[in-house]
C-alpha cells in the first residue's frame, strides 16, 4: 500500500547555490535508483519565495522518506504530512467513538 505526503521544504536563502547543486544531484541519483526514493506526484513548487515550497510524494515504505530526507540534508529542511481521505477519517472516527462508548460502560 502506498501513502502520499505533502512535503514542506525550505533552505536558508544564503545557501541557494548549495541547495541547487544538491537538488540536481538528487535528480541524478533518483534516475539511477528510483525505488530508493519517493515518487513525486506533484513536483516541488515555490510558495512565493525562492527558498520555500511544497511537493507531494508517494511512498511504498518509510525507508523511502528516510532516504530522501538524508540525501537532501543538511541543505534542505523537510517536513512531511500524510494525505488522508476525509471519508476514511470519518469512518475511523465513528468506529473509535463507538468503541469508546462500549469501553466506558
Amino acid at each position: 500500500m502506498t501513502t502520499k505526503y505533502v512535503t514542506f521544504w525550505e533552505f536558508p536563502i544564503e545557501d541557494t547555490d548549495r541547495a541547487i547543486m544538491k537538488w540536481n544531484r538528487f535528480l541524478e541519483i533518483t534516475k539511477k535508483t528510483p525505488m530508493k526514493y519517493p515518487k513525486f506526484v506533484f513536483y516541488p513548487i515555490g510558495l512565493g519565495k525562492l527558498n520555500e515550497g511544497i511537493s507531494i510524494v508517494e511512498v511504498e515504505n518509510e525507508e523511502q522518506l528516510t532516504n530522501y530526507l538524508l540525501f537532501v540534508s543538511p541543505e534542505f529542511k523537510l517536513r512531511f504530512a500524510p494525505i488522508l481521505e476525509i471519508t476514511r477519517i470519518f469512518e475511523v472516527y465513528n468506529k473509535m467513538k463507538d468503541e469508546m462508548k462500549v469501553e466506558l460502560r
